[in-house]
């Protein structure tokens, strides 16, 4: 085992835990979040174009908050075609 793999970070969402709770993440992710396990797969673009998660400028900013789910490993994406489709996991537990 290498001396780096005791030289851990703890990130400020999860305290080291590798568990983020929801209400730690800010209102527009968990806003985003919601639609994916309502509405299903779901790109950018048509997320922007529903209007389901507010009032964003364009489909970069989601864009933005998707990647952002995905780091912490609540969404997964798939490419089909040109666009990237954004799925929620489901959660553990129940």
């Amino acid at each position: 085992m290498s001396a780096v793999a005791d030289d851990l970070v703890k990130c400020k969402h999860c305290a080291g835990s590798g568990h983020v709770p929801l209400q730690r993440l800010r209102p527009e992710l968990v806003r985003t979040l919601e639609v994916l396990r309502e509405h299903g797969p779901q790109s950018a673009k048509s997320l922007f174009a529903s209007g389901l998660v507010g009032d964003y400028t364009s489909a970069t900013a989601i864009n933005n908050q998707l990647e952002a789910l995905r780091q912490f490993g609540l969404v997964t994406r798939e490419r089909r075609g040109i666009r990237f489709f954004y799925s929620a996991i489901e959660k553990s537990g129940g």
